[in-house]
């Protein structure tokens, strides 16, 4: 198993399992800390993926349990 790290706060990833998409925000012990994106809006209204950080939505992933994403910037 590996081990969340500090770094990745801030990247965005996927929920191998559930698809789910989301924001690391913190490591907390084993788990990295996730506030959901509302991929929903995004792809209705466009824009910017960090326009659609919902920080009520959060969940808590292991380091492999997710795939690492790499969002790009305009």
């Amino acid at each position: 198993m590996t081990m969340p790290q500090a770094d990745r706060v801030g990247c965005y990833a996927r929920s191998i399992e559930s698809g789910w998409i989301g924001k690391i925000v913190a490591c907390d012990g084993e788990l990295y800390r996730m506030h959901g994106v509302d991929v929903w809006w995004f792809q209705i209204l466009g824009g910017h993926v960090t326009d659609y950080v919902d920080e009520t939505d959060t969940q808590w992933f292991a380091h492999d349990d997710l795939r690492f994403l790499k969002v790009v910037t305009p």
